[in-house]
């Protein structure tokens, strides 16, 4: 199938303590995008923001970040893995 979707990747910015936005490096208006956040201890939030802002602690660290972004005519899934150690350092 071929699918349009050019969602390449995204960055974290840090909001203040222990509180990150997830920002898109492209989006296009017509694309809906929903994020689901992994936690290390098996928790999972889902947000619908263009950029959403969760909080995030080094208890209880990211695992992992999947990116649903849908276009008028397809869907694509996006998955960022990180590194144990990346949020004690973020």
């Amino acid at each position: 199938s071929n699918c349009n979707i050019s969602f390449y990747d995204f960055r974290e910015e840090k909001y203040g303590d222990e509180l990150v936005a997830l920002v898109p490096n492209y989006l296009d208006n017509n694309y809906t995008i929903s994020w689901t956040v992994n936690f290390q201890n098996g928790e999972q939030k889902t947000f619908t923001d263009k950029v959403p802002q969760l909080n995030y602690s080094r208890e209880n660290e990211i695992s992992t970040i999947v990116v649903k972004v849908i276009s008028p005519t397809c869907e694509r899934n996006f998955t960022k893995t990180y590194e144990k150690f990346f949020w004690k350092f973020f």
